[in-house]
């Protein structure tokens, strides 16, 4: 059963968010039944719903299937999930590293990211009122 860092890196890498929220949802019959939580929320279509409903979005719920399908690979190949475990914590390290050097950077040098002006776009009522 791979962990909750092994199922955000794989949204991250697959949907570009860690989902962290739709995989805490899935898992949480965990907290009443242990390790055979699996019997809750875990078929493809209540995991779909799941994620629709706690996912910010709309790919909450293609998150939710992903998470099904993980669980699935990695209990019938242990080694797959070794190397995901592995792949994940480097990931972590990494992102970690990453964040603090950007802020020593910008405790050195003053440097912080621009941010873009957002720019609202009239919709075609404000043209006509104007």
């Amino acid at each position: 059963m791979p962990s909750h860092r092994v199922h955000r890196y794989d949204s991250r890498l697959t949907f570009g968010k860690p989902y962290g929220e739709v995989h805490r949802a899935i898992d949480i019959g965990y907290l009443w039944l242990g390790r055979k939580h699996r019997s809750v929320f875990h078929s493809l279509e209540e995991a779909y719903l799941v994620g629709a409903l706690v996912g910010n979005d709309g790919m909450g719920g293609f998150a939710g299937v992903g998470h099904v399908l993980l669980d699935r690979m990695c209990s019938e190949h242990p080694e797959l999930r070794k190397f995901l475990e592995f792949q994940a914590k480097e990931d972590a390290r990494f992102r970690k590293f990453m964040r603090q050097y950007k802020r020593n950077m910008e405790k050195i040098y003053g440097i912080k990211k621009r941010r873009r002006k957002s720019r609202k776009k009239k919709n075609s009522l404000t043209y006509l009122m104007i």
